[in-house]
Parts: C-alpha cells; structure tokens; sequence
C-alpha cells in the first residue's frame, strides 16, 4: 500500500508503527482472519477501524 501510495517506509518503521496499531486481522494467505474479513466486508471494513482508532487520517487518503 505505501507504495502505492509513493511513501517511503523502511524495514525499521514496522517497529515503530506495530507499537502503535493492534493487531487487527491475521492477514497471512489462508488465515482464518483473513477469509472472515473478506465475509465481513473486506478492506473497507479494515480501513474504517484504522479510522475510528485514529490511526489512520481521512484527510491524507489519496484516490485515484
């Protein structure tokens, strides 16, 4: 997604992001979590409880 999205992430910033955001789905090929998100409503789901937890800001996304 960050790139994407053209934003520079380096191997050291998943330290600091996993700090901050929960784990909110196991998202490995195959997982449980990862077939229920897709029954449940997908990545629009995920992308609405990365909003609500404020980890993620409305105003920086970029559609295209």
């Amino acid at each position: 997604m960050a790139k994407e999205q053209e934003i520079e992430l380096r191997i050291e910033d998943f330290d600091v992001i996993s700090q901050r955001i929960p784990l909110l789905a196991d998202m490995k090929p195959g997982a449980d979590y990862c077939r229920g998100l897709v029954q449940r409503g997908g990545m629009a789901l995920l992308a609405k409880r990365l909003l609500n937890a404020g980890v993620l800001h409305q105003n920086q996304l970029r559609l295209e």
